[in-house]
Parts: structure tokens; C-alpha cells; sequence
């Protein structure tokens, strides 16, 4: 779920331009970071021809900090980052308050995983791996993987549980906090269902 929806975008198209990133945060293009050596830091920027954008830190010890096409960047050791040019893709893979952790927005979901502390991003928050799928006729589908607590930027009267198999299990309760819509467990729930809703 982190990176399907933008995979779908830049798979689909070809490379325009590949900035190679060093230490200051400078961006070189291939032939200037290769006579610089800037290319062995493995901190690659690459903009597609529709106008997506992928960043990654391949570095195992040094950040990426870099303004890079139009956009301030900073990730940890690993960590990478990705948008398309109209806005309905972003994905970030990095770290807040030294805490790893990620995030994705896009036409067909939402995506957070807290990694084992609760974070919060525009659109969701959660304290481990959780999706929230958007479905035909304004409803959703959330599905909290690891009985993780999770809430996202939805509007929902009402919350079915579902079991593996789709079968339903009960009514859910719903809450709203800051913005976001939360499902209260229920025992044996895969999923959950939201009726009612509106547009986020």
C-alpha cells in the first residue's frame, strides 16, 4: 500500500531528469556528480516525464536535506519520498522526531504505519501498519493491521466489522478526534466498513 498508487505513475512513464545530491545539499545532474564522485553518497532526486518526482536516501549513515524540484526534503539513512505533479499521490518514508515512520496519500487509499509510536500526518495517524481503502458510493474500508489504533481525515455516520472472509460481523463504533475518524475494535474484526460518508 505505501508504494503501489505511485509505482503506478512512474511506471508508466520515462525518466526526464536524475539530480545526484551532496553533502551541502547541492544537486548535480549524472555527468557532474560522476566527475565529483557525488554519485557514491547514493542520494538520487529523479523527475519523470508526467511531472512525478521520487527522492531516496540510499546513504547508511547520512541524512538527505536538499530543496529538490520545487520541494524541501529531508530524510534519514533509507528513507525516501515520492509526488506527482498534480497533488493526488504523495508518499514519505522517513522519520519524525528521530521516529521512523510512513505515510501514503492517493486517489484509491490512505496508508500510515506509526511504526510502534502513534504519529500523526494531514490525513491519518495511527501507531502501526493501517489502511483505510476508498470504496464505490462515498464508503470506505479500514483495515488496522495489528489491532493497531488508527484514525483518518473521512466523514462516516456509521461502522460495520467485517470478518477475513467479508462477512459481517456487528455494528462498530465510530468516534472523531482532531479531525479524524476512529473505529473501536471488535473482537474477531478484520476490517470495517463506513457507510454514510461524504467526500474527504
Amino acid at each position: 500500500y505505501l508504494l503501489q498508487q505511485l509505482h503506478s505513475r512512474y511506471c508508466l512513464t520515462t525518466v526526464q531528469d536524475i539530480r545526484y545530491v551532496d553533502a551541502d545539499g547541492k544537486l548535480y545532474d549524472t555527468s557532474a556528480a560522476v566527475a565529483r564522485g557525488v554519485h557514491e553518497r547514493s542520494q538520487v532526486a529523479t523527475r519523470y516525464a508526467d511531472g512525478t518526482v521520487t527522492v531516496v536516501n540510499g546513504n547508511q549513515t547520512e541524512r538527505l536535506v536538499t530543496t529538490v524540484f520545487g520541494r524541501q526534503v529531508d530524510l534519514p539513512p533509507n528513507g525516501y519520498a515520492g509526488w506527482t505533479a498534480d497533488g493526488k499521490i504523495e508518499v514519505f518514508s522517513g522519520d519524525r522526531a528521530g521516529h521512523r515512520c510512513d505515510y501514503a496519500v492517493s486517489p484509491a487509499y490512505l496508508y500510515v504505519d506509526g511504526r510502534g509510536r502513534f504519529t500523526r500526518f494531514a490525513r491519518a495517524a495511527s501507531n502501526g501498519p493501517a489502511v483505510c481503502r476508498f470504496l464505490p458510493g462515498g464508503q470506505y474500508e479500514i483495515i488496522p493491521l495489528k489491532d493497531t489504533e488508527c484514525g483518518f481525515a473521512i466523514n462516516a455516520k456509521s461502522a460495520v466489522a467485517l470478518d477475513k472472509a467479508g462477512q459481517e460481523l456487528g455494528p462498530a463504533t465510530l468516534r472523531v478526534a482532531r479531525g479524524l475518524t476512529y473505529v473501536a475494535p471488535v473482537t474477531g474484526a478484520f476490517s470495517y466498513r463506513l457507510a454514510g460518508a461524504l467526500p474527504p
